[in-house]
């Protein structure tokens, strides 16, 4: 089906609308990507059916019986049929793809098929329809969600030789309860090579450079090596420009 922008939408439905259903109209399409209901007058015409504009509604009247298909209201130039106030029983054109396993797997929240399967059993939604919704079928969202990065190869030889030729450090916080001390951040340093894992406690974000400095400085005099690569997760407080300097002057 084409549409008026130039666009195409796919009919994946097709079925009946009307307040009853011995005289609703038949051959209604369901048809995906369009975000209105249209009504055409012209095919309303071709299956016997009377079109009245008043000023003020719209009527659709089947030409053998006389009885009413559809009532519409006008709003400024537009003739609106109001849905939600016909029989849900005769909305049989809005149910067409209702039976849709993946559909219904998709409004209850990517639920696992095995679970709409006891909803099923035990009747516990309101609607969803007796099908059986097979477990072999595979949700192309939930596995684009599901999808992991592969483990990084063992290594077999340390890429370091020595205390402090890499450090590895992160910082996290505020954490919601403060410590005695007054605390709320934590920043962790890891040397590569020993593998010793160094905690220094904050206050605030901002001491994380100064705390840092004092730290380095003192180790280096303790183990007699100078630190020459730090490795961090390219956080902001890390690429600031006190920090950046202080990796700079090392090189």
């Amino acid at each position: 089906m084409a549409f008026g922008n130039g666009k195409s939408g796919t009919i994946v439905g097709i079925a009946k609308i009307g307040e009853s259903l011995s005289y609703s109209i038949k051959g209604v399409y369901l048809v995906d990507g369009l975000k209105h209901n249209l009504l055409s007058v012209s095919q309303l015409c071709d299956k016997d059916n009377l079109v009245v504009f008043t000023s003020n509604c719209c009527l659709v009247v089947n030409m053998d019986t006389g009885d009413i298909v559809l009532r519409g209201e006008r709003h400024k130039n537009v003739y609106k049929v109001c849905i939600s106030s016909l029989s849900p029983n005769n909305l049989t054109g809005l149910s067409a793809l209702n039976d849709d396993a993946m559909l219904w797997h998709n409004r209850l929240g990517h639920a696992i098929l095995s679970l709409l399967n006891k909803l099923v059993s035990k009747d516990l939604v309101v609607g969803l329809p007796t099908i059986k919704y097979n477990d072999g079928k595979v949700c192309d969202a939930c596995a684009k969600g599901k999808q992991v990065k592969n483990s990084f190869k063992s290594k077999r030889c340390m890429s370091t030789t020595r205390p402090l030729e890499l450090l590895h450090i992160d910082r996290c916080g505020p954490m919601r309860i403060m410590s005695r001390g007054g605390k709320r951040y934590v920043c962790v340093i890891v040397d590569d090579y020993s593998r010793f894992i160094w905690t220094l406690f904050l206050a605030s974000k901002d001491e994380t450079f100064e705390k840092f400095v004092a730290f380095i400085k003192k180790v280096e005099k303790r183990v007699g090596h100078s630190l020459v690569c730090l490795r961090s997760d390219h956080g902001t407080e890390f690429e600031k420009s006190r920090f950046m300097t202080f990796v700079v002057s090392m090189v």
